[in-house]
């Protein structure tokens, strides 16, 4: 496991580094761990997103579940984060995904114990509230305006 930030450790690094290859232009220089945590460090509290299990941003005293931002962005344009759970006071994990994606795949491991529709709203705050998420939101939102514009 390598160490990304403070109790945030990363398993399986071949394969996270594999899941963001296939998710990235092939212009995109080949991620590393290093690059990663570079990325994490240069501004971890704009970079981490810590949530409880119905992906509500919570301290991270509260925290169950984080996104850590890898710094890659998907052919999208939408960012790739990390997904890591808490278990005996260290978060680990291994799955890359958009907020989306990962918000998706964790909804289905909690489907019985939680809202679903709460889940749906907290990944839209999520999104429209993230530093990059927002920029890839609004740049989205100007995209529909300007298709809105020659459509008239």
């Amino acid at each position: 496991m390598t160490n990304i930030y403070k109790n945030i450790y990363l398993r399986k690094e071949e394969e996270v580094l594999y899941n963001i290859r296939k998710n990235v232009d092939e212009t995109v220089e080949t991620p590393t761990i290093s690059k990663i945590i570079d990325y994490v460090l240069a501004d971890p509290y704009e970079h981490i997103i810590y949530m409880d299990v119905k992906l509500k941003m919570v301290t991270s005293y509260d925290a169950t579940n984080v996104f850590v931002d890898t710094g890659y962005k998907n052919m999208s344009g939408e960012p790739l984060f990390l997904s890591l759970v808490l278990k005996d006071d260290v978060f680990t994990g291994k799955y890359v995904g958009t907020i989306d994606q990962l918000g998706n795949a964790i909804l289905t491991i909690v489907k019985m114990r939680v809202n679903e529709q709460e889940i749906y709203d907290n990944m839209e705050f999520l999104k429209n509230n993230y530093g990059n998420y927002k920029q890839f939101v609004d740049g989205w939102d100007l995209k529909a305006e300007e298709r809105e514009k020659d459509n008239i």
